[in-house]
Formats: C-alpha cells, sequence, structure tokens
C-alpha cells in the first residue's frame, strides 16, 4: 500500500513540474492570434525581450519558418547575432544565416583585436615599471655590500691595532645590511610587476572571447593582479625567510655594538683624572652617557624591522598562495551552452539562451 502511495505522489510530483505535460498546445491558428500576431519589432529592450519570449512559446509546438524568420529581425535588432543566425537558419533563410555569422565574426575580431591593444599597452607599462624597480633593488644590494664591505674592514683594522671611529664602522654595517634588507623586502614586488607583465604579455592565449565579452578593465585587472599574485607566492615566501635570517646578524651585530660601545664609554671614564670624574652639579653633565645608551638600543631597531618584513612576507606568501584565479571575468555568461546551429537546429524553440 505504502509503495502504491509513493508511486502515485512521485506520479503527481512529475505531472506538476513537467511543462511537456503541465502545458497543452493550443491549435496552430489560436496560438499564433495568442502568441505572434502581437508581437512587433519595438525601440524597447523589454518589450523585444517579451515579444521573443512570446514567439517561443508559439515555436514550442509549432515550427513555423514564418515565426522563426519575425524572432531572428528581433535577435538580429537587439544585438543577438548567434541566436539570430540560428533561427534565420530554421526559417531556411541561409543566407541570412550566413550574414549573421559573418557580422558575429567580425565583431568577436573586433573585440580581440580592441583587448589585444589594451593587453600589449599594460604589457609594456608594467614591463617598464618592473626594470626601474629592478634597477633600484640592484643599486641597494650593490650599495649595501659595499657599504657592509667597508664597516667590515675598518672593524678588522681597528681590531688589529689601528684607530678607527667606532661609529663609523657599526654605522656602515648596519646601513649596508638594511640596505641590503630593504632591497630583500622590495624583491617580490618587483618580481609580482614583471608576472603581472607577463600575464598580459599571454592573455589573448588564456581569454576566450565571444560576441558577449564584455572588457571591463578593473576586473581585468583583478584578474591578473591576483593571478600575478599566486605566481609570486614562492618569491614572497624566500624573501621572508631571507629576512628573518638576516635579522641574526643584526641582532648579532647589535648585541656586540652594545658592549663594545659601553666599554669604549668605560674605558674613558677611567682614563679621566680624579677631579674631572667628579660631580660638579652641572645640569644635564651626563647627556653623554645618556646618549650612548639609546644610540646602544636604537641598534636594534633594524633587526626588528627585519624580522616584521620577514614576517609580513611569509604571511603574504600564504594568502597568496590560497587565491582562486580560475576565470571568472570578461564575460557574461561564461557557462553558456553551445548549440551547433546545424545539427540542432530547434534549440531556440527548447529555450536556450546565451
Amino acid at each position: 500500500m505504502r509503495i502504491l502511495v509513493k508511486t502515485a505522489f512521485a506520479f503527481m510530483f512529475v505531472l506538476f513540474l513537467s511543462p511537456q505535460i503541465y502545458s497543452e498546445c493550443l491549435p496552430r491558428e489560436e496560438s499564433y492570434k495568442k502568441y505572434v500576431k502581437i508581437t512587433s519589432l519595438a525601440q524597447s529592450i523589454n518589450e523585444n525581450e517579451k515579444s521573443i519570449e512570446l514567439l517561443k512559446d508559439h515555436l514550442e509546438c509549432h515550427p513555423d519558418k514564418e515565426v522563426f524568420y519575425k524572432l531572428a529581425v528581433i535577435y538580429e535588432y537587439i544585438g543577438k547575432h548567434y541566436l539570430a543566425g540560428i533561427a534565420y537558419k530554421n526559417a531556411g533563410r541561409d543566407d541570412e544565416y550566413k550574414r549573421m555569422e559573418t557580422i558575429r565574426l567580425q565583431i568577436i575580431a573586433s573585440k580581440k583585436m580592441q583587448f589585444q591593444t589594451f593587453a600589449d599597452l599594460r604589457a609594456e607599462k608594467y614591463l617598464k615599471r618592473y626594470k626601474r624597480r629592478k634597477g633600484v633593488d640592484t643599486a641597494l644590494f650593490i650599495g649595501g655590500a659595499v657599504s657592509v664591505s667597508t664597516g667590515l674592514a675598518l672593524f678588522i683594522h681597528d681590531k688589529s691595532g689601528g684607530e678607527n671611529s667606532p661609529g663609523a664602522q657599526y654605522g656602515l654595517m648596519f646601513g649596508g645590511i638594511s640596505l641590503m634588507g630593504l632591497g630583500l623586502l622590495m624583491y617580490p614586488w618587483t618580481e609580482k610587476t614583471l608576472e603581472v607583465s607577463k600575464w598580459y604579455e599571454n592573455s589573448s592565449e588564456r581569454i576566450n572571447i565571444k560576441e558577449n565579452t564584455q572588457l571591463y578593465e578593473r576586473l581585468i585587472h583583478i584578474e591578473a593582479d591576483n593571478s600575478s599574485k599566486k605566481s609570486s607566492s614562492k618569491k614572497f615566501r624566500n624573501a621572508g625567510i631571507g629576512l628573518l635570517m638576516m635579522s641574526i646578524p643584526l641582532t648579532a651585530l647589535a648585541v656586540y655594538g652594545f658592549y663594545d660601545s659601553y666599554n669604549i664609554y668605560l674605558t674613558k671614564e677611567k682614563s679621566k683624572q680624579p677631579e674631572e670624574q667628579s660631580t660638579s652639579g652641572v645640569p644635564f653633565e651626563n647627556i653623554g652617557l645618556v646618549l650612548t645608551h639609546f644610540l646602544q638600543l636604537s641598534s636594534f631597531t633594524p633587526a626588528i624591522l627585519s624580522i616584521t618584513g620577514g614576517s609580513i612576507l611569509l604571511y603574504k606568501s600564504l594568502k597568496y598562495k590560497q587565491l582562486n584565479t580560475e576565470p571568472s571575468i570578461l564575460t557574461l555568461s561564461n557557462i553558456a551552452p553551445i548549440i551547433d546551429p546545424v545539427s540542432k537546429t530547434y534549440g531556440i524553440a527548447l529555450g536556450f539562451s546565451f
């Protein structure tokens, strides 16, 4: 009994939902008066869309060539040349179908040329930006290496018995490593700019431009930016690890410089005569010691900045790696069904649209 009830319920459900069973076809003349006779070509898009729906209602039951021709004219007027071509084909107007195909291909070719021009300009723009940034990065690395080498040479000379200013030694080494760290921080962003240029250069091979493709510059840039971020994620990771590793020598240098400069200060104090060491009550007479401590503590700043920059780059790397770069722009209907106008001549009558 339960099986019979379930079967009856399923049959009623299918009967209710199926448009083929639920709706009955009207006689040809009555259907023509109800759906076709009241339709006409209008200037309003909404009116033309209503006419299209009415004509399709008639064609579902009566595939008249005259009605297909009327449908094709409206489709052509609103710029849907692919559907117009199918309707002309069903109306037996092969000449009009070929004309629609020619127009459609011309529109596609024009949009491809338009996009190619836009992409070439963008690729050149980002390539120039990459070259400028690459020059700055290279200068920072070279300048930093020269500065570190000079400071290290002064440090070795001083420890070998020479006399060099501690400020010059540590300043050159700190400044040089900081310049190299800045270059390393800028490196992944520079490489990302190159990836954007490459994306635009090869974009015409990735994007399938159709008649209804819409070229929105902002959406295109978002697509290019996300793709370049994902392809550059490893470089962000490597640069982040490099900055974290760079913080080790910066911290060690800061610690050693802290004690070295403090020992130099103590040595100078001990070398003074007893009467010079006595306090005279003059305000700010210990300002030298305060400044020494301030400079010693500030020497940890490059290491802290290096750790912070490295952490940010690692976070960016993880974030960019998870970006979705699947094509999701440029066309108003990416998932539109493809109907062969020759083999599926009743595609419009069945309600397909693009």
